[in-house]
């Protein structure tokens, strides 16, 4: 099919965008690390390139129907993606702070990845359990030392994606690989759906988990204190607000989900923003 032809723009699917990518297309970063009991441990999130975003998106739309717009703002950068659709361009958009390391170009990149969730791509990762790298002299990646003196540098390996995190070509082979590095503690690498929390649940279970899936129990009222609180500590970017309620809850929450959030687990988010509030 020629996607270019406009005759053929009322048959994208859209769902095409959501599906998961190769293992080798996703890059990790470090959100947060630190040494207990002499042991180096560090806490990984996980995004798609930006080149397989570009890919995914020129499968899907076709080249000439889908376009990229940067813009930088105060302490980072804004980016859109427009997809033309039965003619008329439909944009979403999402930002990134400067990043500590090449600032400008750490911030577009940032931007860019960010961009493509809100038309699904990549938003699958969010549902990843809290995931830690694998710490290893010959790791693919390099942190380096903390600025506080925290930890010194280290290399590190990322943890194995879970099946269902994975296209469905390779499904199968993955089911039959071996077992990841001691290590790589994602709990569900060889299940074949992505973890839900049950009503059942116990709920230091459920704290593990992303709930995007589930039925939350928070009020509007509290979800409001929570990005009150996130304001009022000067945290007022998305991918900050994210960063920040994901390492108080111990797992990767997107900010459209609080809503999905049972009561305790805003009370606890709302309690530790006071905490920090009062202590700032």
């Amino acid at each position: 099919m020629d996607r270019e032809d406009p005759k053929n723009w009322e048959v994208l699917n859209f769902k095409k965008l959501h599906e998961p990518f190769l293992a080798g297309d996703i890059e990790w970063r470090v959100q947060s690390a630190g040494v207990t009991s002499d042991k180096t441990w560090a806490k990984v999130l996980a995004y798609v390139q930006a080149r397989a975003i570009f890919e995914r998106l020129d499968e899907v739309c076709g080249s000439a129907n889908w376009q990229l717009e940067v813009k930088q703002i105060d302490g980072g950068f804004l980016a859109g993606i427009g997809i033309r659709h039965y003619g008329e361009w439909i944009w979403k958009w999402d930002g990134a702070q400067n990043t500590d390391i090449e600032s400008l170009k750490g911030g577009i990149s940032g931007a860019v990845k960010r961009a493509g969730v809100p038309w699904g791509i990549g938003r699958y990762l969010y549902n990843l359990r809290v995931a830690y790298a694998d710490i290893t002299p010959n790791g693919e990646y390099y942190q380096s030392k903390d600025k506080k003196g925290k930890y010194d540098a280290f290399k590190w390996n990322p943890p194995k994606l879970p099946v269902w995190a994975l296209p469905e070509v390779i499904k199968g082979a993955e089911k039959l690989s071996e077992p990841s590095l001691e290590g790589n503690v994602i709990e569900a690498e060889h299940e074949d759906v992505p973890p839900e929390v049950t009503e059942d649940m116990p709920f230091g279970d459920q704290d593990k988990i992303d709930p995007p899936d589930s039925k939350g129990d928070i009020e509007t009222k509290d979800i409001k204190r929570i990005f009150a609180k996130l304001h009022a500590l000067d945290v007022s970017d998305t991918m900050a607000q994210h960063e920040v309620v994901s390492e108080i809850l111990g797992f990767n929450i997107t900010l459209p989900s609080m809503n999905f959030l049972s009561v305790a687990q805003g009370d606890k988010v709302i309690t530790e923003l006071i905490n920090r509030e009062k202590a700032k």
